[in-house]
């Protein structure tokens, strides 16, 4: 799973107690944040993927040794990973309509209630790996 690495900056306005402003160096635009650490955390999680989910390619980021080197007092590096699930979420997507054997739809809904999948993550998966080899 890739990671990313980002800038946690406590916030210094009366008020703001606890806020924590979230950037990802290298990323132009991309920031967010939460109150305390594990909400800034979810919500950085959250922007990365929303973001990158429409890339053509992800972006590189510079090393963590030279981010660290720009750190000003009080702020900490932390690594955010891009969940594959909230990718898919956020992935642009087409609809398609597509007619399948009643018995075949029935077999699907029974593994894709037992497995949490919707019939479109199921469908999605099921290409992929059938892509996969051939």
């Amino acid at each position: 799973m890739k990671t990313y690495w980002a800038k946690f900056t406590p916030s210094e306005e009366p008020g703001e107690e606890g806020v924590i402003y979230v950037t990802f160096p290298g990323l132009d635009n991309l920031f967010t944040d939460g109150r305390g650490v594990e909400q800034a955390l979810d919500m950085a999680r959250d922007v990365l993927a929303l973001v990158l989910a429409e890339a053509e390619t992800l972006p590189k980021q510079p090393k963590r040794e030279k981010l660290e080197l720009a750190l000003r007092p009080g702020e900490r590096l932390y690594p955010v990973p891009l969940d594959p699930a909230l990718l898919y979420r956020y992935a642009p997507k087409q609809k398609i309509n597509a007619s399948l054997p009643t018995a075949l739809v029935i077999r699907i809904d029974e593994y894709r209630a037992a497995t949490g999948q919707d019939r479109s993550e199921f469908l999605k998966h099921a290409s992929e790996a059938y892509l996969e080899h051939h």
